[in-house]
Formats: structure tokens, C-alpha cells, sequence
């Protein structure tokens, strides 16, 4: 017996027939009787072609947020920058205006400790420094300076006093009349007497006083002021020594 095998790429149930009509045509020209139902194996299909494997996409990486200390729950608001002094402004340290004084620093809020709050503010002026390393800060806005007071005009000034007339010059004193010479004047017997004449000799620069409270005391007596009250002699003693001391200096 021989056993046909035909391979028929089916398309339709009209060429399948069309394929037995065939198979049977065969086998009256050939005489064989087929005893087996011929057997059919359809072709396989052919399959699609593999789709090429496409390129993953990359994926997006998104830019890393910036954060700073407000957006993470601290109460520093760093977009104001920081004052004069490097601190940032804190909230609740700070008033809530943002404002600040006329050196450039934020103002604290009313009844606040301030040795506290400057002991608290170093630790966010240092954690503003780590934030702000990277990229500087704008200063942060101070408070317009308030407008100039206009000066006020000088007092009138007062006209000058007229002047005041020179008293005239006071008459001279007359000179003393000279003195008596030895040979003529009276003697001393006084102490107002004895001051006259140590005044008078003196001046001739042959005797100071220092040299007739000398002779005084040579005589027993204190010195000059001591010979207040005494008795004429004792005066007229002095005067006499005077005298002496005044002949026997040498002439100028």
C-alpha cells in the first residue's frame, strides 16, 4: 500500500476540496486503491516577523528640589535674606512686620527676652550659613530713612551795644614831698613812724627787710613785727642801726 502524504498550505474549505478532488484523480490513474483517508497537514502559518525591540525610554529625572528652612517646618524665612548682622529672619523671635532697625538688623518682637533670643539666634544664623553657602542671599530690604527735618532758621542776632565811652584818666596822686634829710627830720618814736622809714630804706635797694627783721632781733626783740608797742628807745635803736647798715653798704 502506498500511503501519499501531501502538504497543502490551507487557505480556504474551497482549496481543501479542490486538494481531495486531486488526490482522488490520482489514484484512479494509478490504480492503488487507498485504503486510509489521505492525510492532510496543513503548512504553518508563517508567523510575523519579531517586532524589533524598541529603546526604553530613559526615565525622567526630575531637578532636585531646592529647599530651604521654611519650606521643612523651621521657622526661618530665608527668601528675605539675611540683616546687617548675618542673622535670618525667625519667626517668633522677630515681629511679624519684617522689618528692621536703622543698622540694617530685624526688629524683635515686642516682650521678647532679647539675651535669650541673641543666644537663640546663633544657632539659626548657622544653619542659614549651611543653607546660603551655596548661593548668596539678597540683603535684606531696610527701612527707608526717615526724610530730613529742615533746619531751622538762625535766630536774628542781636545788634551790637554802642560802644561805651573811656572814662577820662584819673588825676594823677601828687608826689609825696621828699623826705627830711638826717640833718632835719624829726625823730622816730613809733611804730607807724618806724614802718615809714623801713619803706623809705628799702627802696635806696641798700637794705631789704629780711636784713632789718635782722637787726631787730639783735636788739632782743622778736623781728619787725614784734616792735609794735615798744618804747621809743627801742625804736630809735632800730632806726639807728638802720641807718648804719644803709651808710656802710657800698655805693651803686
Amino acid at each position: 500500500m502506498t500511503k501519499v502524504v501531501l502538504t497543502v498550505q490551507i487557505g480556504n474549505k474551497q482549496e481543501i476540496q479542490e486538494a481531495m478532488s486531486l488526490l482522488v484523480a490520482m489514484e484512479n490513474m494509478e490504480g492503488t486503491a487507498l485504503n486510509e483517508d489521505p492525510v492532510i497537514e496543513a503548512a504553518p502559518e508563517p508567523s510575523a516577523a519579531p517586532e524589533a525591540p524598541s529603546t526604553p525610554e530613559p526615565p525622567a529625572i526630575d531637578p532636585p528640589e531646592v529647599l530651604d528652612a521654611s519650606s521643612m517646618g523651621s521657622p526661618m524665612d530665608l527668601s528675605l535674606g539675611l540683616d546687617t548682622a548675618g542673622n535670618p529672619w525667625v519667626k517668633g523671635i522677630h515681629t511679624e512686620a519684617k522689618t528692621t532697625n536703622k543698622d540694617g538688623t530685624w526688629k524683635f518682637a515686642r516682650g521678647i527676652d532679647r539675651e535669650a533670643a541673641v543666644e537663640e539666634l546663633k544657632s539659626y544664623k548657622l544653619e542659614a550659613e549651611e543653607a546660603t553657602s551655596s548661593e548668596p542671599l539678597a540683603p535684606a530690604p531696610t527701612a527707608p530713612e526717615p526724610p530730613a527735618v529742615p533746619e531751622a532758621p538762625a535766630a536774628p542776632t542781636a545788634p551790637e551795644p554802642p560802644a561805651v565811652p573811656e572814662a577820662p584818666a584819673a588825676p594823677t596822686a601828687p608826689e609825696p614831698p621828699a623826705a627830711p634829710t638826717a640833718d632835719t627830720e624829726a625823730p622816730i618814736v613809733d611804730f607807724p613812724g618806724l614802718m615809714i622809714k623801713v619803706v623809705a630804706a628799702t627802696k635806696t635797694g641798700k637794705i631789704d627787710h629780711a636784713q632789718i627783721d635782722e637787726l631787730a632781733k639783735s636788739l632782743g626783740h622778736g623781728g619787725l613785727v614784734h616792735m609794735n608797742k615798744k618804747p621809743a628807745e627801742d625804736i630809735q635803736a632800730l632806726v639807728a642801726l638802720i641807718d648804719s647798715h644803709i651808710a656802710a653798704a657800698p655805693q651803686a
